[in-house]
This record gives C-alpha cells, sequence and structure tokens, in this order.
C-alpha cells in the first residue's frame, strides 16, 4: 500500500514539474515581447505618422492604448502586420 501512494505521489511529481516548465516557457515568450511607441511602429512599418494615429488604423496594426493613455505596439503584432502586408 506504501509502495503504491509513494508511486503516485512520484508521479504527481512528475506532472506537476512538467506543468511548471511550460509556465516558466510562456512567461519568457510574453516577456520576450517589447513594446514600442507609436513613432517608432511608424517607422518600422514605413507609414506616417498621422495615418498610424487613426484608431481603426493602430487597431489593425495590433495597438493598444496603456494606462499612460498612449499608443502601444507589441513587436510580435508589428511582424504579423508586416508579413500579411507586405508590398
Amino acid at each position: 500500500m506504501e509502495r503504491e501512494t509513494a508511486e503516485r505521489l512520484a508521479a504527481l511529481h512528475r506532472e506537476l514539474a512538467a506543468v511548471y516548465q511550460g509556465l516558466a516557457k510562456e512567461s519568457d515568450l510574453a516577456r520576450s515581447d517589447s513594446v514600442v511607441s507609436l513613432i517608432e511602429a511608424a517607422t518600422r512599418l514605413g507609414v506616417t505618422r498621422s495615418w498610424l494615429c487613426r484608431a481603426p488604423n493602430w487597431r489593425a496594426v495590433g495597438g493598444y492604448r496603456g494606462a499612460d493613455r498612449r499608443i502601444h505596439f507589441p513587436l510580435s503584432a508589428l511582424s504579423t502586420y508586416a508579413n500579411a502586408h507586405k508590398r
């Protein structure tokens, strides 16, 4: 009986370790996505600042309004948009 319990406990520890490892990978991915300002995003995309200032456009690119009320763009969103709209 004790051996079964010890084996089950060991199996649960392995499962828990796998879950923690998965969470660590997700956390690393989230941290690696830097955010840039509207001006830098316009430069990277090759569009004018006035075009990117319009809400439908910055939303389509993947921007969001931060707590500071400024528009921010994750680099991953800029890359996705640029790849989809290659000229």
